[in-house]
């Protein structure tokens, strides 16, 4: 199966949204998304079904951000490893595209830390909290 990467849509977050809400994670505001949620990218197979999806937030230093990567519960095994290992090597080449050296990424679920592992990343520390603040 063919899979393609495009950008996220403002369209998209809905999808998100209910996605974030089956894994009971609480959906970011868009506005807590960078560019109102579309800096971003979407896999999705060849019929244009949504198969995953990761933001990337830029910084002032050589160092940028991939977070809220999120995966359709509808799909699984080899197709939503495919999916997810596509989602990580396009949203590192735009950093890299972008000028950036550095990626970090904060992430809780063992499946998805090895297919960052996968993709090149490499473990920093494990014994964090994640804290948020608004102002």
């Amino acid at each position: 199966m063919k899979l393609i990467s495009r950008q996220l849509t403002e369209e998209d977050y809905e999808l998100l949204c209910e996605w974030w809400n089956h894994y009971n994670f609480p959906p970011p505001s868009r506005e807590f998304l960078p560019d109102n949620g579309t800096s971003g990218i979407m896999i999705t197979d060849e019929n244009g079904v949504a198969l995953c999806a990761g933001f990337i937030y830029e910084t002032n230093s050589f160092t940028c951000l991939v977070e809220f990567v999120i995966a359709n519960p509808a799909t699984k095994g080899q197709l939503r490893k495919e999916s997810i290992l596509l989602l990580l090597k396009t949203l590192n080449d735009l950093a890299e595209e972008w000028g950036y050296k550095y990626i970090f990424a904060s992430v809780g679920h063992k499946s998805l830390i090895d297919k960052y592992l996968e993709t090149g990343y490499q473990l920093g520390d494990q014994n964090t909290t994640e804290l948020i603040k608004t102002i």
